[in-house]
């Protein structure tokens, strides 16, 4: 992954009638990465739900959907969400999605009067981003694709906010690590990482 950066660097950065977007090459398949739209596409809105329901599909006490199909496609033309697509071969593959607006972010389980205490200038000023979820397609996992949509989707975040903040269940704890470790590789400072809270299931059982 060494070249991330440089590739990052020299993508093509073109606006069409979606919006922005990074455009390079990546063996061969063309990916394309819209990094700061306000209302997706309706043609993308179904592939993106089964996208999202298959990710969050996973075997943990905790179910990892904060959206049903309506909230889903609902935040999906909501402009206080920022949304990032990505499409790989003109197919949509690929989707973050957060917002500045913390009472948005309750659909995620979060006490937005914490995040005010805790970061007052950040909150007022419009600077605290909170990832409310994040989902690829599983076809394009393993392809190499992926570590360069993460990079380019954070880093654009990250450019716009003073605060990034995300919750990671057990299952996904990697992500934490993988965020911060793309970041970097793209060219960007990570300055200081905060653990904001845990949450531990537990069953008492009887002989």
């Amino acid at each position: 992954m060494e070249d991330l950066k440089e590739k990052l660097d020299n993508a093509l950065l073109v606006s069409d009638e979606v919006g922005e977007k990074v455009v390079l090459v990546h063996d061969e398949r063309l990916c394309e990465i819209y990094y700061d739209l306000r209302e997706v596409p309706e043609a993308w809105h179904f592939p993106l739900w089964e996208i999202y329901d298959r990710t969050m599909d996973l075997d943990t006490i905790q179910d990892q959907r904060c959206y049903d199909q309506q909230s889903f496609i609902e935040a999906l033309i909501d402009p206080d969400y920022l949304k990032i697509v990505m499409l790989v071969d003109r197919a949509p593959v690929g989707l973050t999605l957060g917002t500045f607006n913390l009472e948005k972010a309750r659909v995620a389980y979060i006490n937005p009067e914490y995040l005010r205490k805790r970061y007052p200038e950040a909150v007022r000023d419009g600077k605290l981003f909170y990832l409310t979820s994040g989902c690829f397609a599983e076809e394009v996992q393993h392809t190499g694709i992926l570590p360069y949509y993460i990079a380019a989707s954070i880093r654009s975040i990250y450019e716009n906010s003073d605060i990034f903040v995300a919750d990671v269940s057990d299952a996904t704890y990697y992500m934490k690590d993988a965020i911060i470790y793309f970041l970097r590789l793209s060219g960007v400072v990570v300055s200081g990482e905060e653990i904001l809270g845990q949450q531990t299931y537990f069953a008492l059982l009887k002989s």
